[in-house]
């Protein structure tokens, strides 16, 4: 038998399906909560709360995505708690709305923290965090920037290659060499992400592995 998930609910039966048995529907309420326009917010902004102290994992961080989208900086001590939630995905949902709720000086400290989550997930959303709060405040870059290059070791790919994307924004003698160094890195991806950031700081060093990349095709 197919169970098909919920439909995307009206503004007024979300509110209501913020206290649903199913939690598939509280999770289709928390999108649809995401999406209110500005006379909607305030009864959004309610509904998501709620949603914040749910039971199931997958509510709340369709809750703190949902405050994400709607710039919900009301919320950022809520949203900046749930960096130390008990689940993953809750705290990679954190961190990706952390930027959009938060001023860097708040939102900072718990993103560096989060590098050393021993979730991969985490510590990726921790990453392109770090990216976002360093180009929204100067005061912030050097703190980032120091985190980034340090996440060029971590053991996950997925982060190593996040960080090289990120370091495209920091034009610096140490960033170029860093980047460089990713040149070498074993897995191919890592390494190409760190070619290209390398070819838009107008470094010479990312034409050849450039060039054989083309060469090796996809």
């Amino acid at each position: 038998m197919w169970l098909l998930a919920p439909l995307r609910p009206h503004f007024s039966a979300a509110l209501r399906d913020v206290h649903a048995v199913k939690p598939s529907f509280r999770v289709a309420a928390a999108t649809r909560l995401g999406e209110a326009d500005a006379t909607e917010r305030p009864a959004a902004l309610t509904g998501l709360q709620t949603l914040l102290a749910d039971d199931e994992p997958t509510v709340r961080a369709a809750a703190i995505e949902a405050l994400g989208a709607l710039d919900a900086t009301e919320h950022a001590g809520e949203v900046l708690r749930a960096v130390a939630d008990a689940d993953p995905r809750v705290r990679a949902e954190a961190l990706a709305a952390a930027p959009r709720v938060a001023p860097a000086r708040r939102a900072i400290d718990p993103s560096l923290d989060a590098l050393d989550d021993a979730a991969p997930v985490v510590r990726h959303c921790a990453v392109i965090a770090l990216e976002h709060l360093a180009k929204g405040d100067p005061p912030a870059a050097p703190k980032a920037l120091a985190a980034l290059l340090r996440a060029l070791d971590d053991d996950e790919a997925i982060v190593r290659g996040a960080a090289c994307g990120a370091l495209a924004s920091h034009d610096a003698g140490r960033v170029r060499d860093a980047l460089a160094g990713a040149l070498g890195d074993r897995d191919r991806d890592v390494a190409f992400t760190a070619a290209l950031s390398l070819a838009r700081l107008g470094d010479d060093r990312a034409i050849a592995p450039l060039r054989a990349a083309l060469r090796r095709g996809p």
